[in-house]
């Protein structure tokens, strides 16, 4: 009889250490479910910075194509009357194609620094998934070895109710050949 209490005991604790692993498997994805969420929205900020980074370098375009236009607009009415304003127009000129120089350097640098971001949330990502796997593989592991466990009790208890009806049936028989009937 103690030992059927203590089996029962056993199958008691082995569902509580299920429940406990369900809900722990439970808490660790929200918490990946919360890290992606983080990481999406990251990746969202990225990609607004990168439309602002964008608009603002065809932005800078437009206006030097405008300031090169009007320089070439004056140079033309400009029948080269005066030495200074031609100085005064190169230097323009030359200055403009520097800005120009630089934006499309700062535009380079934008979309060099938004790949490498996108690259680090990508592999922040991709370490979370596969830190994630193991530890579930074993849960999974886990849990089929509880029920093989389960299984060997149940056949086990199976077993011990077969002998005891075979015990009990034995006992019966003897009773029955010691009165005399058999």
């Amino acid at each position: 009889m103690d030992s059927f209490i203590d089996k029962l005991a056993q199958r008691k604790n082995a569902q509580e250490m299920i429940r406990a692993n369900a809900m722990a498997e439970a808490e660790e994805k929200q918490r990946m479910a919360v890290k992606l969420t983080e990481y999406e929205q990251a990746m969202q900020e990225m990609r607004k910075c990168s439309l602002v980074h964008m608009e603002n370098a065809e932005k800078m375009k437009e206006l030097l194509a405008a300031g090169l236009q009007k320089i070439e607009d004056v140079q033309k009415k400009d029948d080269g009357d005066s030495e200074a304003l031609r100085k005064a127009v190169e230097e323009m000129k030359t200055l403009l194609a520097e800005q120009k120089t630089a934006v499309e350097e700062l535009f380079r640098t934008a979309e060099d620094f938004n790949h490498k971001e996108a690259v680090k949330v990508y592999r922040n990502v991709q370490a979370v998934v596969e830190g994630a796997l193991p530890k579930q593989t074993e849960e999974i592991t886990a849990a089929i070895k509880n029920m093989e466990v389960k299984k060997s009790a149940q056949k086990q208890m199976l077993m011990l109710w077969a002998l005891m009806l075979l015990a009990a049936a034995n006992v019966a028989i003897e009773v029955l050949r010691i009165l005399g009937y058999l």
